[in-house]
C-alpha cells in the first residue's frame, strides 16, 4: 500500500509540481428556482496537500441570461483568508486567496435569471502559487416560469367546490 501512494506521489509531482493540484467544484442552492429568484452559487477550492496553497485566482464569467444579484460590491463572499471576490452584473473572481491545507474554502454570489432555461455555468481554471488545477467546477442551474399565485378568495372558493364535489359523490 505505501508503495503505490509513493508512486501516485511521484506521478502526480510532474503534473503540478510538488504535491497534487486542487479541485474546484460548484454548486447552485437551490438547484431549481422560479424566474427571477434567487440561488446560491459556491464555488468549492479542495486542497488535498498537507501545506496550503497561496495565490489562488479564479474567474467565472455567467452564461447568457445568468446575473449577479444584488448591489455592488458586497454581493458575494469568500471563506479562503486574504482573498478579494470581485463581482460584476455578469462574472465573479478571486484573486490572492490560500486555500487552507488539507482543507477547502468557499467563493458564494446570489445569482437569478429573467429568463427560464437550463443554465450551464463552468469556471475557468484555478491559478495558484503552486500551480494551475486540471480543470474548473461546472454546475447547472434550472430556472422555470413563475406559477400564478392563488389569492386566500380563490383558494377557499376552489376547497369549497371540492369539498362539495366529493359529497356529491358520496351521496351517490
Amino acid at each position: 500500500m505505501k508503495r503505490s501512494i509513493a508512486l501516485l506521489v511521484l506521478l502526480a509531482a510532474p503534473v503540478f509540481g510538488t504535491g497534487f493540484p486542487p479541485v474546484v467544484t460548484k454548486s447552485f442552492t437551490p438547484p431549481v428556482v422560479a424566474v427571477n429568484q434567487i440561488a446560491t452559487m459556491t464555488i468549492t477550492l479542495t486542497n488535498p496537500n498537507p501545506f496550503s496553497l497561496p495565490g489562488a485566482s479564479i474567474s467565472d464569467t455567467f452564461p447568457a441570461g445568468l446575473v449577479n444579484a444584488g448591489p455592488f460590491p458586497g454581493t458575494a463572499s469568500t471563506t479562503c483568508p486574504g482573498g478579494f471576490v470581485g463581482p460584476s452584473p455578469t462574472s465573479l473572481m478571486m484573486v490572492g486567496g490560500v486555500i487552507p491545507a488539507s482543507g477547502n474554502c468557499t467563493i458564494t454570489a446570489p445569482v437569478l435569471s429573467a429568463t427560464p432555461g437550463n443554465y450551464q455555468n463552468d469556471t475557468g481554471s484555478l491559478f495558484t502559487g503552486a500551480g494551475t488545477s486540471l480543470g474548473g467546477g461546472s454546475a447547472t442551474l434550472v430556472v422555470v416560469p413563475q406559477l400564478p399565485v392563488m389569492s386566500r378568495t380563490a383558494m377557499l372558493l376552489l376547497t369549497i367546490v371540492l369539498g362539495a364535489a366529493a359529497l356529491s359523490r358520496l351521496g351517490r
